[in-house]
This record gives C-alpha cells, sequence and structure tokens, in this order.
C-alpha cells in the first residue's frame, strides 16, 4: 500500500500482526500509537520509511514489540517508550539510521535506559540501541548483549568489549549490518 499517506487507528485496536503496514512507503508525519494497543508485531511498520515519528504517549497497554516491528523506518529520531512495556526485540528499530533518542518512562519496572540505550531494569544485559550512535562504551558490569541489540546501526565504528570482564554471552545479529564498524 505505497499510497496509503496517513494513518489513523483506533483506540480500540489491540494487535498490530506480522507486517501488517510492511513497506507502506507513503505513510509520512506522525503515527499516533492507541491507547489500547497491547503487541507490535514482527515488521508492523517496516520500511515505513517516510514516518517521521512514533507517538507511543496514549499507549497505556503496550507491553510486547516484536523484532524488526520498525525496522528502516529512516526518518524517526526519538522513541519515548510506554511506562507497560515488559519485551522489546533488540533489533525492533534495525536501520533506524536517524533514531538518536531511546528513553522509557519513568514508572516502566521491567526497563532502563542508559545513553540512549535500552537495559533490563538491573543493567546486566543490553537489549537495544539508538540507531544513529557511532561510538559507545559498554559497561564493564554487563553480562549480555542481546539479540539484534545494534543490528543496523551503520554508524557504528568501534565495539571495544575488552573491559566486560562480566560479559558472557553475545546474542546473534547482535552487530548484524554495523557497515562502519572498524
Amino acid at each position: 500500500c505505497t499510497g496509503l499517506q496517513s494513518l489513523r487507528l483506533p483506540a480500540s485496536l489491540k494487535t498490530l500482526e506480522y507486517c501488517v503496514f510492511f513497506g507502506c512507503t507513503g505513510i509520512n508525519g506522525t503515527v499516533v500509537l492507541p491507547a489500547n494497543l497491547e503487541t507490535i508485531g514482527d515488521g508492523a511498520f517496516y520500511l515505513c520509511s517516510n514516518v517521521d515519528g512514533f507517538d507511543f504517549s496514549k499507549c497505556n497497554e503496550l507491553s510486547s514489540i516484536g523484532g524488526r516491528a520498525f525496522a528502516d523506518c529512516t526518518k524517526i529520531k526519538v522513541v519515548r517508550l510506554p511506562e507497560k512495556l515488559t519485551n522489546i526485540a533488540g533489533d525492533a528499530f534495525s536501520g533506524c539510521t536517524e533514531l538518536a533518542t531511546i528513553t522509557v518512562a519513568s514508572a516502566n519496572a521491567t526497563f532502563t535506559v542508559k545513553d540512549n540505550t535500552v537495559y533490563d531494569k538491573g543493567g546486566k544485559k543490553l537489549l537495544c540501541s539508538a540507531r544513529a550512535i557511532t561510538s559507545f562504551n559498554f559497561p564493564e558490569d554487563i553480562t549480555e548483549i542481546g539479540k539484534g541489540a545494534f543490528s543496523g546501526c551503520e554508524k557504528l565504528m568501534a565495539a571495544h568489549l575488552s573491559s566486560c570482564t562480566a560479559l558472557k554471552t553475545i546474542a546473534a545479529d547482535a552487530f548484524f549490518y554495523c557497515t562502519s564498524l572498524k
């Protein structure tokens, strides 16, 4: 549906399934996500490259964001994740090359954000980063870098992990398509 130019979703909507708006390159502006939305499935907005933002402010029930849900939405710059979110795929924002700021509601019991990177509340598992980063200081005490955590960080030039003395796992696709990584 490349001709679809705007999107107004009803407040009653609870689920956006797999690839529901995949490749809808005509959608522009900010997409307001509805109050009762609980789940954003894998690839739901994949390749919606003219959307410049997703407004999560009304999402009182959103608990899950699937893999590549917003992948290659190359115009988004800021994401503010809601309070009830308990699951986010590391590659949810893969290829969002202008995404510089990620925050999470302060009352969120599952996640915390430091340096535009989402961690579990204990700060031991790194889950998802902003994709516009060029460098990153890895915390010494992280134990895991989650699946797809930096996938599509095309501007990331270095990943120095030697100071991560507690690191046990680097999951699949953690640095997938980091084309500037040297």
